[in-house]
C-alpha cells in the first residue's frame, strides 16, 4: 500500500459543491424510525453552543481528505438545502402541529374570554413552560448530546488498540472487516490519542446524514473523518478514513489486471489518445493519479453512454481543470498495447466513500 496513517498527514476536507448547513442528533442507541429520532437543528445553535469547542462549522462540499480544509477555490457558496432534510424537518413539525392541536381540543371551552388573545393562544409544554422555549432548549440539548456523542465514538475509533477494536465503529462492518485486517497486514497500525474535532460540516450525501470532520489528535495530528448519522447511530467510514485500495497503484499499473478493480484516484479531463483508445469520436479521455503514488494512468469513458453522461457533468469541457475525487472501476484491456491506458466501466462514488453499503446494493440488484 503506497499511503499509510500518519500523525503528520495534514489531512483535510476540501469544498466544492453546494449544500446546507443544517446539523442533525446522532445516538447510540438501538434502532428506531429515522424520522422519530432526529430532528432539524439550526446551525445557529450549532454556532452558539459549540463555538468554544469547535473552530467553525462550515458549508459542506465534497469530501477529501488530502485537500486543505479552506480551499475554496474561489467560487461562492450557496446554502440551499436539499429535499431530503426538508422532509425530515417537515415530519417533525407536523408532530408539533398535531400536538399543539390536540392541547388546543382538550382545553375546556365555554368561560369568558378564554380562546382570544395573545394569552389564550400561546401553547403550554408538559412541563408547563411554553412551547416555543421548550423547543428551544430540546434543540440545544439536542445539538449538545450530538457532538458529546461524536466525540466519543472519535476517541474509541482512534484509540483503538488492534484493528478488530478499530472495526467496532466504523460503517458496514461485515463487509470492512476483512478490508481492515488486509489492510493492516501490509501497512502499520497506529492509535491515536484524539484531542478535539477543529472543524465539522454536514454533508448530506444521497440524501442521507453525514459529518465530515477535521480531528486533531494529542500529538499535533490533523485527520480527515467522515462519520454517518445513521439507523445504528454514529458510524466512522474507515476506508476513506485510510484511503483504501484493493491493490496499490504501482502493483496495479504494473500488472495491468483485464479484470475490473474500484480504485480511489484523483480524475481530471484530459485529450490524450493513442493506440486502442485513439478513436476521439469513440472515447472521452481523463487522466488518473493516485494519493500517495507517482503513478499516472489514462482513463477512457466511451462515447455516448449513460457513463460518459455522467462524466460530462462532473467535468464540462468548458471548465479549468479540476482534479475530482472519484471511486471508479477500471480494468486494462486484454492484449492491450497502451500501457498505461485502462478503460473506465464504472462511476461507483463522488467521493472517497460509498453512500450505501456496495454489498446490499449488489444482492439488491441481483
Amino acid at each position: 500500500m503506497d499511503d499509510q496513517e500518519s500523525k503528520d498527514r495534514a489531512d483535510s476536507i476540501r469544498v466544492v459543491d453546494e449544500s446546507p448547513e443544517e446539523v442533525v442528533r446522532l445516538e447510540s442507541s438501538p434502532k428506531r424510525d429515522r424520522v422519530e429520532r432526529k430532528r432539524g437543528i439550526s446551525v445557529e445553535t450549532i454556532e452558539a453552543r459549540h463555538m468554544d469547542e469547535v473552530g467553525e462549522v462550515e458549508v459542506a462540499r465534497p469530501f477529501d481528505p488530502e485537500e486543505k480544509w479552506l480551499d475554496r477555490q474561489g467560487e461562492e457558496e450557496s446554502r440551499s438545502v436539499p429535499m431530503g432534510w426538508f422532509l425530515l424537518l417537515g415530519a417533525v413539525l407536523l408532530g408539533v402541529v398535531i400536538w399543539a392541536g390536540l392541547q388546543i381540543s382538550s382545553k375546556p371551552k365555554g368561560r369568558t374570554g378564554e380562546g382570544s388573545g395573545s394569552e389564550a393562544n400561546q401553547e403550554i409544554s408538559k412541563d408547563g413552560s411554553s412551547l416555543a422555549v421548550w423547543e428551544d432548549l430540546t434543540t440545544e440539548k439536542d445539538a449538545e448530546e450530538h457532538f458529546l456523542e461524536t466525540e466519543k465514538v472519535l476517541r474509541a475509533f482512534m484509540g483503538a488498540e488492534t484493528p478488530k477494536e478499530r472495526a467496532k465503529y466504523v460503517r458496514h462492518p461485515e463487509r470492512v472487516l476483512p478490508l481492515i485486517e488486509d489492510y493492516y497486514s501490509r501497512s502499520e497500525f497506529r492509535k491515536f490519542s484524539y484531542h478535539r474535532i477543529a472543524r465539522y460540516r454536514v454533508f448530506p450525501l444521497d440524501n442521507l446524514p453525514f459529518l465530515a470532520l477535521q480531528v486533531e489528535d494529542e500529538e499535533g495530528g490533523s485527520h480527515a473523518i467522515l462519520i454517518e448519522d445513521g439507523e445504528d447511530g454514529i458510524l466512522v467510514d474507515w476506508e476513506s478514513f485510510v484511503c483504501f485500495q484493493p491493490i496499490s497503484p504501482g502493483d496495479y499499473a504494473r500488472d495491468r489486471p483485464t479484470k475490473s478493480t474500484s480504485l480511489r484516484a484523483y480524475v481530471s479531463l484530459d485529450y490524450f489518445h493513442s493506440y486502442e483508445f485513439e478513436d476521439r469520436e469513440k472515447y472521452a479521455s481523463y487522466r488518473l493519479k493516485f494519493r500517495g503514488s507517482e503513478v499516472l494512468l489514462n482513463g477512457y469513458v466511451e462515447r455516448g453512454t449513460e457513463l460518459d453522461q455522467k462524466f460530462r457533468k462532473l467535468f464540462p469541457e468548458n471548465q479549468k481543470t479540476l482534479w475530482k475525487p472519484l471511486i471508479i472501476k477500471v480494468r486494462f484491456l486484454e492484449g492491450g498495447r497502451a500501457e498505461d491506458s485502462v478503460l473506465i466501466e464504472e462511476l461507483e462514488s463522488t467521493i472517497w466513500a460509498y453512500p450505501k453499503n456496495p454489498a446490499e446494493v449488489a444482492s439488491s440488484e441481483n
